[in-house]
């Protein structure tokens, strides 16, 4: 049977794979202690990427800024063409969840399109 010679084959296979495991084998060293070292998580993550982001501040002018300027970036996102304004269609699209919601509201001319201006004094208005 040409199979009896594999067990020998194998079996000194594990043993030289065992000795070459690190802290095995006749050399003596033991793993590094890392116990002091601080805990960084996953270590594959960039350096970059391990600090904490900076946010601006959640209140106030700045917090208001940051929400127009996402919404504009959405909206300039849902209108390819760049005509300046969305269907009905386009805003589910894009999942604005408000323009979809009041879109009759906001498009008083019965136009079926919306700008990013009748919008912000549809909000405006709301508040």
């Amino acid at each position: 049977m040409p199979h009896r010679h594999l067990a020998p084959m194998l079996a000194a296979l594990l043993a030289l794979a065992v000795q070459a495991a690190p802290g095995n084998g006749d050399s003596g060293t033991q793993p590094e202690d890392r116990s002091h070292l601080p805990q960084l998580g996953d270590p594959y993550l960039p350096p970059a990427a391990r600090k904490p982001a900076q946010r601006p501040p959640l209140a106030g002018a700045a917090l208001q800024a940051q929400a127009r300027a996402k919404l504009q970036q959405r909206f300039a996102a849902a209108d390819p063409l760049k005509t300046g304004s969305i269907s009905l269609a386009q805003a589910k699209a894009a999942g604005l969840g408000y323009v979809v919601q009041h879109f009759a509201e906001i498009d008083r001319q019965g136009s079926g399109r919306v700008s990013f201006e009748q919008v912000e004094r549809h909000q405006q208005g709301a508040r």
